[in-house]
């Protein structure tokens, strides 16, 4: 294929092959009075060479065009570029019509060929080609366009190529981190409770409670780190992700999971038919698991009641997880969504982590669905919603 540099931009030189008496320098004359510049090929080889240097039109001769020559000239013409349709523009001596369509249908395999009757008047060429040259500088603009997303296209290839492999190497670092530290600090909770085990009888109150902070704070920062991992599980896109899962039946695994904290609360859990997703079973166990506790874990003063429904609209499935828990004030519904982001830190009535609610994000922007949460403020309940988009199915 002819390469023609990107810097390359003189698609205003005419190649005139006319390789025999003065006609070739004549219709040079013509076309540079007219400013349009012009190069005589005498050779065929010459048309090659100035195709490579970047041209706007060929004017060639009929007599040329032998079998050979037409051969010849399909070769050079079928090397260009997708964006190139280079122009010929074929003088032709006299003939009758039946040999004037002969003629043109072996020239068919030139591609984008005009047949100029002889004898010229130098008002044509100059009209022919003046066109001739605002199509090619086109063709050039389309090859400048081509090449610009193209170097665009690899750019943000080569960003995204980068980008994965830095959230790999942070995946990877967070992971082993998190899975690293949790023997060290298992270890200082078991030993600290051996030390409380054998002489707490001998230690004054606030040594007892400097004891109990420690435990406290080495188990809680043990649960901290098995969160993250989870999260960086979920974060990874590894595993086949066209597996079918019953919402019935992972919802019930997960009601089964909270059954001591639903029997603790007395809660109320309700659910109606829902669909059948395309998505990991255990990434929808988290997702209920994860909802459903927390409306268990933030319950009000009376009886605590959940809902989960599920409804069909615009391709996508929305879940929703209704509660007449304490609610969230509408000022903190995309804060709660956060990585270790907890309204109630200052109070000890709430366990947890902060990720929970992260992890759903996760999940469900993993799949291209969305997740929110909808409450008219304390003590009125919530209903966290989310979508998954997909084909349907059946319930």
């Amino acid at each position: 294929m002819i390469s023609l540099s990107p810097d390359n931009n003189r698609p205003g030189r005419v190649l005139v092959h006319a390789p025999f008496g003065r006609d070739g320098r004549l219709l040079c004359d013509v076309l540079e009075h007219a400013g349009v510049e012009a190069r005589v090929c005498p050779a065929i080889e010459q048309i090659y060479a100035g195709m490579r240097e970047g041209a706007a039109a060929i004017l060639v001769g009929d007599e040329a065009l032998t079998p050979t020559g037409i051969d010849r000239m399909k070769m050079m013409l079928s090397s260009q570029p997708a964006w190139s349709d280079l122009p010929v523009f074929v003088m032709t001596r006299p003939m009758d019509h039946d040999n004037r369509y002969s003629f043109s249908r072996r020239l068919e395999g030139l591609g984008n060929v005009s047949l100029l009757d002889r004898p010229l008047r130098a008002e044509t060429i100059v009209s022919a080609f003046r066109m001739a040259l605002r199509a090619r500088a086109r063709q050039y603009e389309i090859r400048d366009y081509l090449e610009s997303e193209r170097r665009i296209a690899a750019t943000l290839a080569r960003a995204n190529e980068e980008l994965r492999r830095a959230n790999d190497d942070l995946n990877q670092f967070a992971y082993s981190v998190s899975h690293d530290l949790q023997e060290p600090l298992r270890m200082v909770a078991v030993y600290t409770q051996k030390l409380e085990r054998a002489y707490g009888a001998a230690l004054e109150g606030p040594a007892c409670e400097y004891m109990k902070y420690a435990v406290q704070g080495a188990k809680r920062m043990e649960q901290l780190l098995k969160d993250l991992m989870m999260y960086v599980q979920v974060v990874d896109n590894t595993g086949d992700e066209d597996i079918q899962s019953d919402a019935n039946q992972i919802l019930g695994q997960a009601l089964q999971n909270l059954h001591s904290l639903i029997d603790e609360s007395g809660a109320n859990v309700e659910a109606g038919e829902l669909p059948v997703l395309q998505i990991k079973p255990v990434h929808l166990l988290q997702l209920f698991q994860n909802l459903v506790g927390n409306a268990l874990k933030y319950r009000g003063d009376s009886q605590p009641a959940v809902s989960i429904s599920a409804a069909r609209n615009n391709g996508e499935w929305r879940f929703n997880v209704q509660d007449n828990g304490i609610g969230v004030d509408p000022q903190f519904a995309q804060h709660i969504f956060g990585v270790f982001k907890r309204l109630h830190n200052g109070s000890g009535k709430y366990g947890g982590t902060g990720i929970g609610l992260a992890i759903c994000q996760k999940i469900v922007e993993r799949y291209g669905g969305r997740i929110w949460v909808e409450s008219e403020g304390a003590g009125k309940g919530s209903v966290f919603s989310f979508t998954i988009p997909g084909a349907d199915c059946a319930t």
